[in-house]
């Protein structure tokens, strides 16, 4: 779903392992810097662009036994009221669907 600046993903594993992450991004009204963390160490830093057309992001990830937190940065956010001229006051930064992780051998 849509995001505001930040959000986090959390992944539960019984065991540790190295797993590819990947999933669609978009960016709301502007192009805008999106940056994902795994205990404040950057993975990966793109330029998200605006539009209809999502952009796959991946990366291999280092999954520790239980818990894990992805965090999701994006450079600012919009209101849909003041971008469209609707009634929408929430501040939209990015969309992000189809959150996929597959182990790595």
């Amino acid at each position: 779903g849509w995001m505001s600046t930040s959000a986090d993903i959390q992944i539960f594993t019984p065991n540790p392992q190295r797993v590819f992450v990947s999933f669609d991004a978009v960016s709301y009204a502007k192009d805008r810097t999106f940056t994902v963390e795994q205990n404040k160490k950057k993975l990966q830093t793109i330029a998200l662009n605006s539009g209809s057309t999502y952009e796959r992001v991946g990366f291999p990830l280092e999954l520790q036994e239980g818990n894990n937190k992805l965090d999701l940065f994006a450079e600012g956010c919009d209101q849909p009221s003041l971008v469209e001229g609707n009634k929408d006051e929430r501040c939209l930064s990015a969309r992000v669907k189809g959150f996929q992780y597959k182990t790595l051998r």
